[in-house]
């Protein structure tokens, strides 16, 4: 009995998150397809839809830590790391150079789980500064949606988006190829051309501005001569 209410209450977060992501996707797409606005108003629009998501994110991910014994976490990279061409060939994301990422100034999203080391991290980077450590930090920077997933570091990253201060060494990666190779309806990533699934999407709302992103993408390519 216990099992099966679990299981119920699952399938209603899941039920829901399903009705978010696309009454989000359907708002993007009206913006798409209205004939009142310009391609630079709706980038403008695209653009506001993702920033605000991705705040939400941000905001919810640090915390989540606050409410629940168990914090929420993203334990894989959030978008897939492979996918597969119109051959079925499979290819890896390339990662470029290294980039300074100020702390401030990106979305930078990160996942502290432990209080007490978040405490520890609060005290010590508000008296002392906040400290870039390439060995421990690990962050990838999402060139085209201009955000950033922490893989490693969350507390005193965390802390430096608090403080507003300080910079990270991030993997810059390019999304052009996930754009134009995979597709998702909010719950699964799937090979555009057969429609096998390559992976779960770990939060709905990453769904949403990814597919945002794709719409903004199509009309940078409307605006090139």
């Amino acid at each position: 009995m216990i099992f099966k209410r679990k299981r119920k209450e699952e399938q209603n977060i899941i039920n829901c998150a399903n009705l978010q992501y696309r009454k989000a996707v359907d708002t993007a797409d009206l913006y798409m397809k209205s004939k009142e606005y310009t391609i630079t108003e709706k980038q403008i629009l695209l653009d506001y839809m993702i920033d605000i998501i991705k705040r939400d994110i941000q905001s919810e991910y640090i915390a989540d830590l606050f409410y629940h014994d168990e914090a929420k976490t993203m334990r894989m990279p959030m978008f897939p790391e492979i996918y597969y061409d119109k051959d079925g060939k499979e290819h890896e994301l390339k990662f470029s150079e290294n980039q300074e990422i100020s702390l401030k100034e990106k979305c930078v999203i990160t996942f502290p789980w432990e209080r007490k080391r978040m405490s520890d991290n609060i005290i010590n980077i508000v008296k002392n500064g906040f400290k870039n450590y390439p060995i421990n930090h690990d962050v990838y920077y999402y060139k085209e949606l201009n955000i950033c997933q922490v893989l490693n570091g969350n507390h005193s990253i965390a802390t430096g988006i608090y403080t507003q201060k300080g910079t990270v060494l991030a993997k810059v990666i390019d999304m052009k190829p996930l754009f134009e190779n995979i597709e998702t309806d909010g719950e699964y990533f799937y090979n555009i051309y057969n429609g096998v699934r390559i992976r779960e999407v770990q939060d709905f709302r990453v769904a949403v501005i990814f597919e945002i992103a794709k719409m903004k993408d199509k009309l940078e390519n409307e605006m090139e001569p």
